[in-house]
């Protein structure tokens, strides 16, 4: 933008004369900085896993919180090594038959790595990566559409 901006219009790029910055663009800077040259981003993941024991039965959910951050490989979720295993209805001990979930559910929140970021975190009233990354993108957009303005 700067050297395109330069060229077209002979003079400086100037993005803080852009108004729509907000918490949201603020909280995703800080966590650029804080990620690139301070301590990594954490994000919790909240699994929960739901299982249906019997035929016609509720399901029964399993759920934990893992973490991880960008500076870990993480191959697989630390929920994939669970089994659910039936039982032998005379027994009652297990009978070799696995139950597999029916279905998984995910939620990511962001576990901030400075102060700074956890209060600018707190102002959005929200940590849920999703709705965080929605709201930064539409500013980011507006901003780029301010941007072909000028350029026009």
């Amino acid at each position: 933008m700067r050297k395109e901006y330069s060229e077209k219009k002979g003079k400086k790029w100037v993005a803080y004369d852009f108004d729509g910055w907000n918490d949201y663009t603020e909280l995703f800077k800080q966590i650029r900085n804080d990620d690139q040259h301070d301590r990594p981003v954490s994000i919790l993941v909240n699994e929960t896993q739901y299982f249906r024991l019997f035929e016609n039965a509720s399901l029964m959910a399993v759920s934990g919180t893992w973490s991880f951050s960008l500076d870990q490989q993480i191959a697989a979720a630390p929920f994939d090594n669970l089994i659910l295993e039936a039982a032998d209805s005379e027994t009652g001990r297990p009978s070799g038959i696995r139950i597999s979930p029916v279905r998984k559910e995910y939620e990511f929140h962001l576990s901030p790595s400075s102060r700074k970021a956890q209060t600018l975190l707190e102002k959005t009233g929200d940590s849920n990566v999703r709705t965080l990354s929605e709201k930064c993108f539409e500013a980011l957009s507006e901003y780029y559409r301010y941007y072909q303005r000028q350029l026009d």
